[in-house]
């Protein structure tokens, strides 16, 4: 059976990005200035990330790409202004 997974409406603006953990057990979605990562599962938040409020007020700013690690143990998010950031994830807690 197939699986819809709504996140639009959980977003401050429209969804622009969206990538898979390597396991499949979570999704991690982007918009303008915020990032989120939900259990595949169950659609249940497990992180939100926004843009440090410093880069936020530099003109367009806003997140270009996000991608796990090969053992989605962080998250890396790019800004349009060149802001790189590797957030730790702790899933195996979220799974256990």
């Amino acid at each position: 059976q197939e699986k819809v997974f709504v996140v639009s409406p959980k977003h401050s603006a429209p969804v622009t990005k969206v990538v898979f953990d390597p396991s499949g057990n979570f999704l991690a979605t982007a918009c303008e200035d915020t990032t989120k990562v939900w259990e595949f599962k169950d659609g249940e938040l497990a992180l939100f990330l926004a843009i440090p409020a410093q880069s936020k007020s530099k003109p367009g700013d806003r997140i270009l790409a996000l991608a796990f690690d090969a053992e989605s143990k962080f998250l890396y998010t790019v800004t349009a202004t060149g802001e790189a950031r590797k957030e730790g994830l702790r899933f195996e807690e979220l799974i256990a």
